[in-house]
């Protein structure tokens, strides 16, 4: 996953201010997902994974309303 795909869901699942409710949601420290989505650091496979997941509960839910 890139920073900006990462960039690109994070504001579609939370907003413009997504980053502190991602790391929150994904159980990581906010300094680690910013570093992640300044292209700083890579995003392990496993974050991907959950990002995701994430996606999937956000699409799914808005798809029952």
């Amino acid at each position: 996953m890139t920073a900006d795909e990462l960039a690109g869901i994070g504001e579609r699942i939370f907003g413009p201010r997504w980053q502190r409710v991602m790391s929150a949601a994904l159980g990581v420290n906010y300094r680690t997902l910013q570093r992640w989505a300044t292209g700083h650091n890579a995003i392990p496979d496993s974050v991907a994974s959950d990002v995701r997941r994430l996606l999937a509960i956000a699409t799914a839910s808005k798809e029952k309303r």
